[in-house]
């Protein structure tokens, strides 16, 4: 099995993308290799920031455009090698678990490699109700809509052909699982591997980046629960699937 790509998505919060970057460095021990894409680089002192973070990145991508979150998925897709199987989407607020034994990118490819019907598999992000949870399996839960919170992509599942997203619009995560699914693929997140999503006041915006991404006004108050600090499995059973 080749390296598997993970691609970081980055707009602002660089103290989020620091610590998103150093946990998948120290927590990850399957064969990876880490693409950073930050877009929005409004000065030469942000522009260093990120380079500085050098020794836990394979690739850095600055875009001084501001596409917001907006970024065309289907960018990392193309970028990933045709034999390489599988790739990783993540935002840099989503942060892996540190596991005993096999760790977290290892355990979600073993669901992939023993489920070929599975086109994307994320890490779990309490509490469930946020992912329109279904039929529940003996490694994985069906779900509506799989975000880019560490997703495993299986390479040959993506839509190529109908997925049509353009810079700047809006790319609803449940119409490309949607997709998947029409192509017989099932979409969901795995029972035993969880991620934090980390949520600050304002989920860590300026007020002036607020103001330049619609979907964020609507945003309510971040959600509180309790959990392991370093397997970040939720302390309360009902946020479990």
């Amino acid at each position: 099995m080749p390296p598997i790509p993970i691609y970081i998505l980055a707009w602002h919060r660089p103290d989020m993308t620091e610590r998103c970057l150093r946990e998948i460095y120290e927590r990850t021990r399957y064969p990876y290799e880490v693409h950073l894409w930050a877009n929005g680089i409004q000065s030469k002192e942000e522009e260093q920031f990120y380079i500085r973070l050098s020794p836990f990145y394979d690739s850095i991508h600055l875009d001084k455009r501001n596409t917001c979150v907006w970024y065309p998925k289907g960018v990392q897709h193309m970028m990933t090698p045709a034999d390489t199987p599988y790739y990783v989407l993540n935002d840099n607020d989503y942060y892996p678990p540190k596991l005993e034994g096999r760790c977290w990118l290892d355990r979600l490819v073993d669901i992939m490699e023993s489920t070929p019907t599975l086109g994307c598999l994320a890490a779990q992000l309490p509490p469930q109700g946020l992912q329109t949870p279904g039929t529940v399996y003996d490694q994985y839960v069906e779900c509506k809509a799989v975000g880019n919170s560490l997703r495993l992509t299986r390479r040959e599942a993506w839509p190529q052909a109908e997925f049509r997203q353009e810079l700047g619009k809006f790319g609803d995560d449940s119409i490309l699982c949607e997709m998947m699914r029409q192509r017989g693929y099932h979409t969901g997140f795995a029972r035993d591997v969880y991620c934090l999503h980390h949520q600050p006041k304002d989920w860590g915006y300026e007020p002036e980046q607020l103001a330049q991404d619609p979907r964020k006004a609507g945003y309510k108050p971040p959600y509180e629960y309790q959990y392991h600090y370093e397997t970040y499995v939720p302390s309360n059973p009902d946020y479990r699937m």
